[in-house]
């Protein structure tokens, strides 16, 4: 890219950035018209990536009784509850995604709701691994655990968080599952499997995964052209726009008519409604299988990053799962007959694993709702 180009891209960035902060800036002072109590919410949101957007839905719904406004300084919200002497936020929330452990931004923004004496809470939300940090993002548990001590409520996405946490030893600490989890249908609609799978893949420079990109992804595509000469249809389902990319050129590789681009992910609804269509899935983005899981479909998650390991033990399909590394024709393919095989056994225990969370969730959310609620005069974020 030339000089001009590089700061071309630079500009738009920026101006993009501020596109985003002054749409939170309206989401604000639009929810301080209501009366429900105003959340400050921590996380990675309005970048166009379903997973991330479900989960900021997600705990709108966890928590009905407040209202979850995307984190920001909100000058004008600020001076508009002083004039009018009132609260800004009673609360804050590291919200959902792997978070801990990953950038310093977030430190930065749980100091600053910390110095605003807001009780601070987090809701399934994973912790980052070391090696899978972006070099410029670097933290330590060591940093994180005297903050996390502090919240009123850490509730991680799966057992391989809640190690990482205790081992740097942060002791309040408990698997809730993911949060998205509390967006999944009440019940299943059993069907018998078809022969129409869909597939998640997504490449984008910054992510780190198991392996060679480009082994993988030639892998991938000798798999979907493998289950095609078998007779099945794939549907590839990005759940980000930065991914559609990386799918046009699978599709490249692959080259048949049996292989589309499903572009689906404005929102859960559309996309649900593509996967509702599928005997089977494979996932390579963590919520894409998620959302799969939530909706009772048999799932392989391909483990770019061990947060995708981490939600498939806490939902005890960890058998179903390969790193990008693993992804080879024959194991791949095995896998899937596998879950054919086994289809109605795995769709009731998806079915177990999703409501038995579905309750621990709603228990825990319903008694720190109540909290947050209770009468009392509010001081600085807490009750006196």
């Amino acid at each position: 890219m030339s000089y001009i180009g590089s700061k071309l891209t630079i500009i738009a960035g920026k101006v993009k950035n501020i596109g985003l902060e002054l749409r939170k800036e309206q989401a604000i002072l639009k929810a301080l018209a209501g009366k429900e109590p105003l959340v400050s919410y921590i996380g990675w949101t309005g970048h166009n990536n379903l997973g991330d957007e479900i989960l900021y839905e997600a705990h709108q719904a966890l928590f009905p009784g407040v209202r979850f406004v995307p984190f920001r300084s909100h000058p004008l919200a600020a001076l508009y509850c002083r004039l009018r002497g009132r609260q800004l936020y009673r609360a804050a929330f590291l919200g959902g995604g792997t978070l801990i452990n990953q950038s310093p931004t977030w430190l930065r923004k749980i100091k600053r709701c910390q110095r605003q004496g807001l009780p601070l809470y987090c809701f399934g939300t994973g912790v980052t691994e070391d090696r899978f940090r972006h070099p410029t993002e670097k933290t330590d548990l060591k940093q994180w655990v005297p903050v996390l001590e502090t919240f009123e409520f850490v509730g991680v996405r799966g057992p391989r968080s809640e190690r990482l946490l205790k081992k740097a030893g942060c002791e309040k600490v408990s698997v809730v599952g993911d949060a998205a989890l509390a967006l999944a249908p009440p019940k299943r609609t059993y069907h018998k499997p078809n022969r129409v799978i869909g597939l998640n893949y997504g490449l984008v420079k910054e992510n780190t995964i198991w392996g060679d990109a480009r082994t993988y992804t030639k892998n991938i595509a000798a798999v979907i052209k493998r289950l095609i000469g078998d007779g099945y249809e794939v549907r590839l389902l990005p759940v980000w726009d930065q991914d559609i990319k990386s799918n046009q050129e699978l599709l490249r590789l692959v080259d048949s008519p049996r292989c589309t681009l499903r572009a689906a992910f404005e929102n859960l609804e559309s996309y649900a409604g593509e996967l509702d269509q599928c005997g089977i899935f494979i996932g390579q983005k963590l919520h894409a299988t998620i959302i799969a899981c939530s909706r009772r479909i048999p799932s392989i998650m391909i483990e770019y990053q061990p947060k995708c390991r981490d939600f498939m033990a806490s939902i005890d399909m960890e058998v179903y799962t390969l790193k990008t590394s693993q992804c080879i024709p024959d194991t791949m393919v095995g896998l899937i007959q596998k879950l054919y095989e086994g289809h109605q056994d795995i769709v009731s225990k998806l079915d177990k694993r999703v409501l038995g969370y579905q309750g621990l969730q709603n228990k825990h959310a319903s008694k720190i709702e109540a909290g947050l609620l209770s009468p009392g005069d509010i001081t600085n974020g807490r009750k006196s």
